[in-house]
């Protein structure tokens, strides 16, 4: 299964789809994953996986995506 980290801001509408499918009330603190990237930044994402092409995503979070689904 191939691993990538996007930005809310780079989602297509597919993903924008599996997003609010899966957190259609919005996340909580127990969806976050928390780790350093390679350049040892702090990063917060929600997991989204992808069975097309099995992929798993991790959106980073941000105040556009509470915003988002919290709609």
């Amino acid at each position: 299964m191939l691993h990538k980290i996007v930005d809310y801001k780079r989602l297509d509408n597919k993903l924008l789809t599996l997003l609010s499918k899966k957190f259609p009330d919005g996340y909580s603190d127990n969806d976050i994953i928390k780790f350093h990237n390679h350049n040892l930044d702090y990063i917060e994402a929600v997991e989204i996986r992808s069975d097309d092409d099995d992929t798993m995503y991790l959106v980073k979070i941000s105040s556009h995506l509470a915003n988002m689904l919290s709609k």
